[in-house]
Order: structure tokens, then sequence, then C-alpha cells
């Protein structure tokens, strides 16, 4: 009689045992050991981080406010100048005082504003680089000069 030989497929649901070496259990422990150490110094960070955006977010909030109401203040305020000032001037006149009280000192912050930014370094190196490129998209533009435009045309 023949013998066959008969070939069994493994069982895919079976459990298999396998032992973790001893890198991976020296690798384990030192996790554990790790996040036990980190563990409570991490959730105090947490709690921290959380309460320091909470306060923030409070604070942009009231900030956010205040600049609205003052903002809106601004206005009644320049209004009601304008009115006094209309009362013994003429309507143009005390809007022309106005404005120039206005930016009389919007003219002095932005150029001392100005004059700061121009001296960061980061700022001068993007601001000659933007002039480097405002200069080729400036040439490009331009219509070429007659002898570059004939040595373009001769092969």
């Amino acid at each position: 009689m023949a013998h066959f030989h008969t070939f069994r497929e493994p069982d895919p649901f079976a459990t298999i045992e396998v032992r973790p070496s001893p890198v991976e259990r020296l690798a384990r422990y030192l996790l554990t050991q790790l996040a036990a150490w980190l563990g409570p110094k991490l959730q105090r960070m947490a709690s921290f981080l959380f309460e320091e955006f909470r306060r923030g977010l409070l604070a942009a909030a009231l900030l956010g406010f205040a600049l609205v109401a003052a903002v809106y203040g601004a206005f009644y305020l320049i209004d009601l100048a304008i009115v006094a000032l209309d009362m013994w001037l003429p309507h143009w006149a005390s809007l022309s005082i106005i404005a120039g009280a206005l930016l009389l000192p919007a003219l002095i912050a932005a150029t001392l504003g100005v004059w700061q930014l121009s001296r960061m370094k980061l700022v001068r190196g993007t601001v000659a680089g933007l002039a480097q490129v405002g200069v080729l998209l400036w040439s490009l533009t331009r219509p070429m000069p007659a002898e570059a435009e004939a040595e373009r045309r001769v092969p």
C-alpha cells in the first residue's frame, strides 16, 4: 500500500507564544520605569499648559472686547471734537483739524516703526532680496535693446 504525505494547513486562529528576548524585556522595563518617572511630571506640565492656555484665551477675549470698545469710544470722541469745533469753525475746517491731529502721531509712529524694522537684520536681508526680484521683474517687462534683439535673431 502506498503511503501518501498529507499537507495540513496551519490553524490561522491558533495562538503562538513568543517569548520576548532579553533586549526586548530590558527595553520594556526601562520604558515602564521612564513612564513612572515622567508620568507625574508630564501631568503637571499638561495641567500647567492647560491653565496657561485658558488664561491666555480669557485674556485675548477680554482684550478683544476692550479693543472694540476703545475703537467705538474713539470714534465717538472724535465726533464730539468735530461737533465742538463746528460751533466756532466751518465743518470742513473742524474735520481738517481733527484729521491732522490724528494723522500726525500716526505718521510719527509709522516712521519710528519703519526705522526699527530697518534695523533688523532679517528684514534687511528680505528687503534686499525683494529688491533684486523687483529689478528682475522690471527688466523682464522692459523691451529688449536693438542690439540684443539682433543677436537673438542671428543663429
